[in-house]
């Protein structure tokens, strides 16, 4: 591929009338070419929406049943439902992929993993594709683990925003050297290493020598952090121009961990509520204690924008420093 345009551009198809017409899929199946298209923006109103045409250059017709998939104005848990990829399976059946995200909470509803990938089932009905949204089964799988970073590179679930992991993490016999991050005053991650949070419910925690922090967020402006400098631990959330210490505590070991949980937002009825409460705090398992806990709606996508979700991840703050274990665990 040379990427050099063989032909003029083209109009196929302007979509079944929905908003934002974007990411097209072009397909051949018995004779015919298909168009699978998003429409509606990638909030509520999302949907899959499919034309054919005899030959790829058109004229495309429209799906009698489009949208083939949304699930705009429902209560279904997966919302935001778009950017369908079909294809055949081994055995000779269809499927698709496509995008959605699992908001939760009060109305509006808040989510918080970004949008998530899903599957559906492809049935072929006058050559026109049906969705079979009940077709796969979820797998039990378990994404709790533990890294003491003993092996000589990283695992490729790390990600830093904005910078190489290698660049400033090394992982060794001693543990993983963590190159100096952020001031403790600052508020911009420069070293942050991290993994998405991929559950609804979860527990990380990080031990090491050094000033650190463990964060989570969306971004700079949205965040939530337990950071060690010397002795003392605070309890910091940023959330747009306010950055501010919730809780302190002195005199803490080094040998304590920073922990974050996500858990569910128990208010009583009637009471709003977010997608979860996130718990800031020192120690693990039994030892915990909490220092201070926000509501999950400020680390949200409908608050801070953008698609991808939250991470959670540890910086080194001024100086360098050594991670001796990182967890992370889902219910």
């Amino acid at each position: 591929m040379t990427g050099i345009a063989l032909s003029p551009a083209r109009e196929l198809w302007r979509g079944s009338g929905g908003a934002h017409v974007e990411g097209p899929h072009v397909y051949t199946r018995n004779g015919w070419w298909y168009l699978l298209t998003a429409e509606g923006g990638t909030a509520a109103g999302h949907m899959i929406t499919v034309a054919r045409a005899e030959a790829i250059g058109g004229p495309y017709s429209p799906c009698p049943a489009n949208p083939i998939l949304t699930h705009r104005s429902t209560s279904h848990p997966v919302q935001a439902v778009g950017h369908g990829d079909l294809f055949e399976l081994h055995d000779g059946s269809w499927a698709m992929v496509h995008l959605g995200t699992r908001p939760r909470g009060s109305f509006p509803k808040w989510h918080t993993n970004g949008r998530e990938t899903f599957i559906v089932g492809i049935d072929w009905v006058e050559d026109w594709p049906v969705v079979v949204e009940d077709r796969f089964t979820e797998p039990e799988i378990d994404t709790s683990f533990e890294d003491r970073f003993l092996e000589g590179r990283l695992h490729p679930r790390w990600l830093a925003p904005g910078v190489n992991p290698s660049s400033f993490a090394t992982p060794g016999e001693n543990g993983l050297t963590l190159l100096a991050g952020r001031q403790p005053a600052n508020a911009r991650a420069l070293r942050l290493l991290a993994v998405r949070a991929t559950d609804l419910e979860w527990t990380a925690s990080v031990q090491g020598i050094g000033d650190l922090a463990l964060t989570v967020r969306i971004d700079d402006l949205h965040q939530a952090t337990v950071q060690r400098v010397g002795g003392r631990v605070a309890a910091r959330v940023v959330i747009g121009p306010t950055d501010q210490d919730l809780a302190v505590l002195d005199a803490v070991s080094e040998s304590s961990a920073l922990t974050i949980r996500s858990v569910p937002y128990d208010s009583p009825a009637g009471q709003r509520k977010g997608p979860d409460r996130l718990v800031l705090g020192v120690g693990a398992g039994a030892d915990f204690q909490e220092l201070a806990a926000i509501d999950g709606r400020y680390l949200s996508t409908e608050v801070a924008g953008g698609f991808t979700g939250r991470v959670v991840g540890m910086e080194a703050l001024g100086s360098n420093a050594v991670i001796s274990r990182f967890t992370y665990s889902s219910p």
